[in-house]
């Protein structure tokens, strides 16, 4: 019964409706047939207006019946199908709620407009500040590790002291030192030299010696065997020649500036044998001729390996006469003088006594 008094009632009821251009989602037309299933119509100049304005979020429905007036905000729905939907039935809830003699009443004159709501401006985007970073708190160092104390060590117990002979130790970067102290402990020096020798004649002659010398400390005595090779004078037909050679006895005084290094200079008495012999004469007649004289040399001698050793000697000599030698119908044909000199070069070798 109270439906169709409703069905009744909603037949008769008009209403005019007044949308804003910006409303997309709801139409006059399709806002008609929502309303129409209700029994409500649309139609210019009814008593009922219903306005509909758009807001950025909502929508604003007013419906206004002379001094009746309602107003309702609406979400936005996801879509239009809804929002028309959620119109119609707030229009139809309204309706029901209107006197019935005003809503039955249909006013001749066209009901006074309403003002649209003028369109409200878009928002204005403001930049949000940035939030600030958290503060950084200092990470809390590691404590140290205590220091360590050291253990006192247990004290040491005194040496014992044991009688003993006294020895000379002698230091390595001394080398004087060593060569003074070690008269205790005698050397063996034996050296091979060869070089050269000029002075008896104005030609130069090959020479050799063999040399053994007996040190103690910085002093020492020895003896040396040399010779010459043959010096020759030619007397056409006639050809003479000569040989000499030596034996030396002397003292050596040594240095030794360096570890490796030692110099000496030594001093003795000399005898040379000459030979001489004519060749390419009748009845040649052997010459042998002895002489006497003293000897001066000075070596320096550097150690290479272990006893082996490099020897570099300058010597001289002086004979207490010339020789002259003599052919029949020639005369004079050679004369050896009594100075001489030359230059050795060779190698030596120490034993140490113990």
């Amino acid at each position: 019964m109270f439906a169709v008094i409703v069905a009744a009632v909603t037949a008769s009821t008009s209403i005019s409706v007044a949308i804003d251009p910006d409303v997309s989602c709801v139409t006059v037309s399709s806002l008609g047939e929502r309303l129409s299933r209700s029994g409500i119509s649309i139609r210019q100049g009814a008593s009922t207006l219903v306005a509909i304005h758009q807001r950025p979020t909502e929508l604003i429905v007013e419906a206004r019946n002379g001094a009746t007036r309602f107003r309702r905000e609406l979400k936005r729905a996801n879509t239009c199908g809804a929002v028309e939907r959620a119109v119609a039935l707030l229009v139809s809830s309204w309706l029901r709620q209107l006197p019935q003699a005003e809503r039955a009443s249909v006013k001749s004159e066209a009901a006074p407009p309403i003002r649209r709501a003028e369109p409200a401006p878009p928002p204005v985007a403001t930049r949000q500040p940035q939030p600030e970073p958290p503060p950084v708190t200092p990470e809390t160092p590691e404590p140290e590790p205590p220091p360590v104390t050291p253990e006192t060590p247990e004290p040491e117990p005194p040496p014992v002291v044991v009688a003993a002979p006294i020895e000379t130790v002698v230091a390595a970067d001394e080398p004087e030192a060593a060569l003074g102290n070690a008269a205790a402990r005698p050397t063996v020096d034996l050296a091979m030299l060869g070089g050269g020798t000029i002075g008896t004649t104005p030609d130069v002659a090959g020479a050799g010696t063999l040399a053994a010398t007996i040190g103690f400390g910085r002093l020492g005595f020895g003896a040396d065997l040399g010779f010459e090779s043959i010096r020759a004078v030619d007397i056409a037909p006639a050809r003479i020649e000569t040989l000499s050679k030596w034996a030396t006895l002397n003292g050596r005084v040594a240095f030794q500036p360096a570890q490796r290094l030692s110099l000496d200079l030594t001093v003795g008495l000399r005898v040379w044998h000459i030979g001489a012999v004519a060749l390419n004469v009748e009845n040649p007649t052997p010459a042998s001729l002895w002489g006497i004289g003293g000897a001066l040399s000075a070596g320096a001698t550097l150690r290479i390996v272990s006893s082996i050793s490099a020897e570099l000697r300058v010597f001289t000599s002086l004979r207490h006469r010339h020789e002259t030698f003599m052919l029949d119908n020639a005369g004079t044909v050679m004369t050896l003088q009594t100075l001489q000199g030359g230059v050795l070069l060779g190698i030596s070798w120490r034993a140490v006594g113990s």
